[in-house]
């Protein structure tokens, strides 16, 4: 089984809730786990190593890959100061000797 976890996953865990569902919907996504019960909504957070022994398996995968979930993807590359603000200051420094 993957270990990937996706923000809205609908997973079954291995023990039922006292409400008798087994059936769990991912909330929040990071070091915890936090997810809602189907049954009667009640919320837990748990940690990630306990969420991936004690999941049974993923009923429905979540709609967005976890690098959209996490907030990794859409990231401009950086750019080195130099090439944004050198070009202008050259510019200037020319300008004064002209005068």
């Amino acid at each position: 089984m993957p270990e990937e976890i996706r923000l809205r996953d609908v997973v079954e865990m291995r023990r039922k809730h006292p409400c008798g569902s087994v059936l769990w919907t991912v909330t929040r996504i990071g070091a915890d786990i936090k997810m809602k019960c189907n049954g009667c909504g009640r919320v837990v957070m748990m940690d990630r190593v306990d969420f991936i022994r004690r999941r049974r398996k993923t009923v429905t995968q979540g709609p967005d890959a976890p690098e959209v979930t996490l907030g990794l993807s859409g990231r401009a590359p950086e750019t080195p100061h130099s090439e944004t603000f050198g070009g202008a200051n050259e510019q200037d420094e020319n300008e004064g000797d002209a005068t």
